[in-house]
């Protein structure tokens, strides 16, 4: 009977194990991060929207007074009353040019433009919503 040297086949058993294993927690924490940011960007696309949508809301109850703010305005977000979150928003109302009308809408219409800025760690985003209202 011949008896073979198996020293160290247990370490490298052990090592390959490892590797395995960090391997997946490196692919697990990737798919969290991942995960994370897609949901941050949501949050703040959501609140982009919520707030372009408050702002025409505003313009429209005060009957289109004061509807240029081109100058950049900036607003705290607290739409969902995290005092931790970091997100600043700014916005900005135009009325367009009478040019811009598509052809085949009444003349008789202001053409504006609210468009919604911010900064994620992927980029600075924007969200812009046209719409009309009658004069």
């Amino acid at each position: 009977m011949i008896l073979k040297n198996q020293k160290g086949w247990v370490y490298i058993n052990a090592l390959i194990g490892m590797t395995i294993l960090a391997l997946a927690i490196t692919a697990l924490a990737l798919n969290f991060h991942q995960s994370t940011q897609g949901t941050l960007s949501i949050s703040n696309q959501t609140q982009a929207t919520y707030l372009a949508h408050q702002l025409l809301t505003e313009l429209k109850i005060h009957d289109h007074t004061g509807l240029d703010r081109s100058s950049p305005q900036w607003f705290k977000s607290d739409f969902f009353d995290d005092p931790n979150s970091k997100t600043k928003f700014q916005y900005t109302i135009k009325v367009l040019d009478p040019d811009e009308i598509p052809d085949g809408l009444d003349a008789d219409v202001i053409p504006v433009r609210v468009t919604v800025q911010w900064s994620e760690p992927t980029g600075d985003k924007v969200l812009q919503i046209v719409t009309y209202y009658y004069k």
